[in-house]
Formats: C-alpha cells, structure tokens, sequence
C-alpha cells in the first residue's frame, strides 16, 4: 500500500508540475511582445526602392531620429551594392513598432523611426544631396508621428483590438511608402521642388510636434 500511495502522489505532483508549467507557458504567450519591422531604402537621384533583405540588427548601427541630430555623412557607412548603378547616394531607414499584449489589454506601445548606418552609402560629399537623404529620413520620423497620434487615439478609447493596431500601421506604412516615391519623382533635377518639399515636411512635423521620437 505504501507503494501504491507513493505512486498516486507522485502522479498528482506530475499533474500539479504539467499544469502550473502550462499556466506559465501560457502567461508568456500573453505577454509576448509583437515587433513589426518595415525597411525602407531611399536613394538620390533614382527611383524609388523597398527592401526587405536587410535589417538594423545592431543598437550601434542605428540612429533613431532627433531634432538635435541631423544626419552627417560620415553616417553613411554601407557599401554601394551595385557598381554598375548611377545611384550617388542611399539612405535606409525603418518604422519599429512593439507592444505588450496582456489580459486582453495593449500596453507600452513605442514606435521608433530609425536609421541604419550599415545600410545607407554615399559617393558624394554634396550639401544638397545630404540634405536630399535628410528629407528621406525625416518622412519617416512624420509616418512614425501619426502612428503614435492613432495609437494614443486607440488607447484614450480603450480599443484594445489588434486588428485596428495593425490596420493603424499598414494604412501608414503604405502612405509612407508613396509619399517617398513622390519626393523622389518631384524633386529629380528640380531644385524649387526640393525647397518646397523641405517646408511642407518641415510643416507637418511641426504640427505633430507632440508625437514626435523621444
């Protein structure tokens, strides 16, 4: 008998283990963390071009967008990946999203708007073409903007869906998208489009100046 006891307790202590290891298994799966990653690649004088084989992998490698931190050449540290290509110079920049998801709740939501080092290249030293890449890069941090703008409205209404989470950052990512397909047709060889594209931009990040990257 004293066998046979031993052995239903052991069993009973496998089934409390088994269980309490599922619970736990489970609980992580809640408070996993989603990360959406767009990468974006923007270059002077060509058109527009999206890639999705390259990501900042590194913390050192990425410079996330500041009004205080304009982009510099020496920034541009990637090798050009076509010797062949008129290209003169290629910025890369992305859109992280995460989220916690728990008890059916959304929570510390941060967007970064991010430039990566390795990936952007250049073979000129011109003002006005850096200042051409540095446009590219503020578009970003503008579509980072108004999806944090749409999330904070999200949250204020306790929408907790992820479903509207992601249609938020598709819509975005896609008219983020286009709006550097535009820059880059609109300016190409045009200096008055270029000046008049910097003002606009400069606009709309001033009037999202409450969302802007921290």
């Amino acid at each position: 008998m004293a066998y046979i006891n031993l052995i239903v307790k052991t069993d009973r202590l496998l089934l409390k283990i088994r269980y309490f290891l599922l619970k736990a298994k489970n609980n992580m799966m809640k408070q996993m963390t989603f990360y959406f990653l767009l990468l974006f690649i923007c270059s002077s004088n060509i058109p527009f071009e999206l890639s999705t084989a390259t990501t900042i992998a590194d913390e050192r490698d990425k410079i996330i967008w500041s009004s205080n931190r304009k982009l510099i050449w020496n920034d541009f540290q990637g090798r050009r990946r076509d010797a062949n290509s008129n290209k003169v110079a290629e910025t890369s920049s992305n859109i992280k999203i995460s989220y916690q998801y728990s008890k059916n709740r959304i929570s510390n939501y941060t967007v970064e708007a991010a430039f990566s080092k390795q990936n952007s290249w250049t073979k000129t030293d011109k003002k006005a073409v850096l200042a051409h890449e540095q446009l590219h890069f503020n578009i970003t941090e503008l579509y980072a903007r108004k999806i944090r703008k749409a999330f904070d409205s999200l949250a204020a209404r306790n929408d907790n869906s992820v479903q509207n989470y992601n249609k938020v950052y598709d819509v975005n990512t896609r008219a983020w998208k286009k709006m550097q397909v535009d820059y880059d047709n609109q300016v190409y060889g045009n200096t008055e489009s270029q000046e008049q594209w910097i003002r606009q931009i400069e606009q709309e990040l001033n009037n999202l100046e409450n969302y802007k990257s921290r």
